[in-house]
C-alpha cells in the first residue's frame, strides 16, 4: 500500500502528539517526584524542628525542676536562719533577763515602806519592809510627828522647808541608829511603840539607791485602826519630788495631805540655830 504525503503528515502529527503526551506525562511525573521530595524535606525539617523544640522544652522543664529544688532548698535554709535568729533573740532576751535579775539582786530594787501592825495591846507597833522581792541596801529611817513639825517656825520654799534643829529634834519619834539592809519583802520590826490614837507621820527613808518620803495618816476609833499612806520618790540631787510610788487609799483627797504635812517638800534642818 503506497502512502501519499497526506498520510505521512497525519502519521507525523499522530507521532508528535504521542510524543508530546509522553513528554508531558514524564514532566508531570518528574515534577510530582520533585514536589514529593520537597514536601518530604519540608516535613523532615518540620519534624526536626519539632524534635529540637521538644528537646528544648524538656531542657527547660529540667532547668525549672532544678530551680524549684534550689528554691525549696533556699526556702528551707531561710527557715533555718529564721529559727536560728529567733533562738538567738530568745537567748539574748534570757541573758538580758538574767543580767537584770543579777543587777537587782546586787544593787537592790524597790523602795521601803512603813507598816502599822495592829497589836492587841495598848500601843501600835510598826515594821518596815521592801516593796519587791529584792534587797534594799543601807536603809536609814527617820519618823517624825507631822503635826508637831507644822507648829515649828520654818522657812518654806517651792520644794523644801527649812527648820531649826532645836524645834526639829523633838518632832522625831524614831531614828535608826545605823543603816539596815532589807531582804525583799521580809518585815523588820522597829523599836517604835505609840499609844493608840490618830497620827500624821512623815517617814524619810535614805537608801543606797533611792530616797523616799512616806506620808502616813493613821485613824483610830477606839476599836479599829486604819493606815492610809502615800509614798514618793525624792531626788537626791535637788530635793524635788519625782514619782508617786504608792497610794494605799486614793479616796483620801490630796487636800488632807496638804493640810496635815509639809506636803511634797523636803525637810531641811538648819544646824546653825
Amino acid at each position: 500500500m503506497k502512502l501519499d504525503l497526506k498520510d505521512y503528515v497525519v502519521i507525523t502529527v499522530i507521532v508528535i502528539i504521542a510524543l508530546s503526551a509522553g513528554l508531558l506525562s514524564a514532566y508531570q511525573y518528574i515534577d510530582s517526584v520533585r514536589k514529593d521530595n520537597k514536601d518530604e524535606q519540608t516535613s523532615n525539617k518540620l519534624i526536626e524542628a519539632q524534635q529540637k523544640a521538644l528537646t528544648a522544652t524538656e531542657d527547660i522543664a529540667k532547668v525549672q525542676a532544678k530551680a524549684l529544688v534550689v528554691s525549696e532548698e533556699l526556702k528551707e535554709a531561710q527557715n533555718q536562719n529564721i529559727t536560728k535568729s529567733n533562738n538567738l533573740i530568745e537567748a539574748q532576751a534570757k541573758i538580758n533577763e538574767l543580767q537584770d535579775e543579777l543587777i537587782k539582786q546586787v544593787i537592790g530594787q524597790g523602795h521601803p515602806r512603813l507598816n502599822l501592825m495592829n497589836s492587841s495591846g495598848s500601843n501600835f507597833e510598826f515594821s518596815i519592809n521592801g516593796s519587791l522581792n529584792y534587797p534594799i541596801f543601807k536603809v536609814n529611817t527617820r519618823i517624825s510627828n507631822s503635826q508637831k513639825l507644822l507648829a515649828c517656825k520654818h522657812n518654806s520654799f517651792s520644794n523644801k522647808v527649812e527648820l531649826d534643829k532645836s524645834c526639829y529634834d523633838p518632832c522625831i519619834i524614831y531614828s535608826s541608829n545605823q543603816a539596815i539592809d532589807l531582804n525583799g519583802t521580809l518585815m523588820i520590826f522597829i523599836n517604835l511603840l505609840l499609844p493608840k490614837q490618830d497620827y500624821y507621820l512623815t517617814t524619810e527613808f535614805m537608801c543606797k539607791n533611792i530616797r523616799v518620803v512616806q506620808y502616813s495618816i493613821i485613824k483610830y476609833d477606839g476599836n479599829k485602826s486604819n493606815h492610809s499612806f502615800r509614798i514618793y520618790e525624792v531626788s537626791k540631787d535637788n530635793n524635788n519630788f519625782l514619782n508617786l510610788l504608792e497610794d494605799s487609799n486614793p479616796s483620801i483627797p490630796e487636800s488632807e495631805y496638804q493640810k496635815n504635812f509639809f506636803f511634797k517638800k523636803t525637810l531641811i534642818v538648819d544646824f546653825s540655830k
